[in-house]
């Protein structure tokens, strides 16, 4: 997943590892998850099969949808 692949890392890897144990889930990667700017880069990253970089990129051209993108 483009979101929460370096998350834990920054923080306390232990944590995030007892939390995904005990309630199957990331309380910070959902919340994340709810950000627009977000769910954009993840639908292009996934839809074109492209990396954060130019998925990121994508998005600080203004694009946000696959439509403008065609």
């Amino acid at each position: 997943s483009l979101v929460g692949s370096e998350m834990c890392k920054e923080t306390a890897p232990d944590r995030c590892a007892a939390e995904i144990i005990r309630t199957g889930r990331l309380a910070r990667l959902d919340e994340l998850r709810k950000d627009p700017k977000i769910q954009i880069l993840e639908l292009f990253s996934k839809v074109l099969n492209t990396g954060p970089s130019k998925a990121l990129r994508y998005y600080q051209q203004g694009y946000r949808t696959l439509e403008q993108l065609a």
